[in-house]
């Protein structure tokens, strides 16, 4: 008698059933009472002068951080970072595993909520709420697109209030896009832990498979599986604090190599080029300038435009104009199918070294490279011809 997929199915789960391993001795921890219901919670309590990457973890909570990072309002900050059901957002996916850390007596206190089953979600969420009212706001890493839409869509759909879109709120995940996008191939919360802080990840248990372990246990009540994404979400927090750690140096001290998380000197350079712009977002121009003249001579490619371009304004800013035109030209003759690169240099030689017919040579370069946006064609023709009056008159 041959058994249908449907029976071997229910074979297996009845069998893994029986040798289902429970939440409270695959994770350990304890179930908590909040409100008029329960849920499980793991924590774990670190010294604080123990590190994640080259810096004490203390670091990230003595004091406010700077202007540099303005979405930081105070330094009782909650760390937050979720494991869900789907990556596609929506009323219908949980996070069923909220994991949180946060100062407490010169500790670092991580502990992660755990829903065993949905019935459980309410009773989370409210002991995530309580956690909140007592920081002074949230750190995540993508959180703004992600985490916190999801939970402010699974309160309203427990019908509770309260508004996390109104905290103080840094997403690590732009601010290490400024920093790194240029030096790493992506800016993955795994890939700078393993190439910033200097810690590899082994055996980790991929993202995509974190959904399918969660319903695995819901069928199975075995949780072996979910151990794995509880070790996987406490990694995750325990970078974030690393990199809020080391992220002081670079806010105090921009210019000390020694306060970087890593001495390799192309990550330097490139974390000089970004600083650099940081810096002159905030118009502390002399401080940018500095530090584009150390890492201005280290460049090809994108970075050497980004830098030679910035340089090049400060210099010009400063009154040194010979100096900004020598840049211009090194750009442009590094990229000659740059229409805005040989048009600065065009404005440099009409109106600083009034050389008309060499201004008047650049312009024809520039007209030549195809396709140009009309409004530059129509700029580059008026420029052309007022020079050619100047040759004439």
């Amino acid at each position: 008698m041959t058994l249908s997929f449907e029976r071997l199915e229910q074979m297996r789960h009845h069998q893994e059933k029986q040798r289902a391993v429970p939440m409270e001795r695959a994770l350990g921890g304890e179930e908590v009472r909040c409100g008029n219901g329960v849920f499980h919670r793991r924590h774990q309590c670190l010294d604080g002068n123990l590190s994640h990457g080259p810096f004490p973890l203390i670091r990230s909570q003595l004091r406010d951080l700077s202007p540099w990072l303005p979405e930081v309002a105070g330094n009782r900050m909650l760390y937050l970072d979720t494991e869900t059901t789907g990556l596609a957002g929506g009323s219908g996916t949980y996070a069923f595993m909220v994991g949180i850390a946060f100062f407490e007596k010169g500790q670092l206190r991580v502990e992660q909520l755990i829903m065993r089953s949905h019935c459980e979600e309410k009773a989370m969420l409210q002991y995530l709420i309580e956690r909140l009212e007592n920081s002074d706001g949230l750190v995540t890493f993508n959180g703004k697109s992600f985490d916190i839409p999801l939970l402010q869509t699974r309160l309203i759909m427990n019908r509770l209030r309260y508004d996390l879109e109104e905290l103080p709120h840094l997403d690590l995940l732009p601010v290490s896009r400024r920093l790194w996008s240029h030096a790493l191939e992506n800016c993955k919360l795994e890939t700078l832990e393993t190439e910033i802080l200097g810690l590899p990840r082994h055996g980790d248990v991929p993202g995509w498979m974190v959904p399918q372990i969660f319903f695995r246990f819901l069928q199975t009540g075995c949780a072996r599986g979910l151990a794995q994404v509880a070790e996987h979400n406490r990694r995750d927090i325990l970078t974030m604090v690393g990199l809020v750690a080391g992220l002081w140096g670079y806010v105090d001290h921009p210019h000390d190599w020694s306060q970087r998380f890593r001495q390799d000197s192309r990550l330097l350079h490139l974390e000089d080029l970004a600083l650099a712009q940081q810096l002159f977002r905030q118009r502390r121009f002399e401080e940018s300038r500095q530090l584009l003249e150390r890492c201005y001579g280290h460049f090809q490619g994108a970075p050497l435009r980004q830098c030679g371009t910035l340089l090049a304004r400060l210099r010009r800013r400063a009154g040194e104009v010979s100096q900004a035109q020598e840049i211009w030209l090194r750009l442009a003759e590094s990229f000659p199918q740059d229409p805005e690169l040989l048009e600065q240099v065009a404005k440099q030689q009409e109106h600083v070294q009034r050389d008309w017919a060499c201004a008047l040579d650049w312009v024809e370069r520039a007209l030549k490279i195809k396709p140009l946006a009309a409004t530059r064609v129509r700029r580059l023709n008026y420029r052309r011809d007022r020079l050619q009056r100047r040759m004439l008159g």
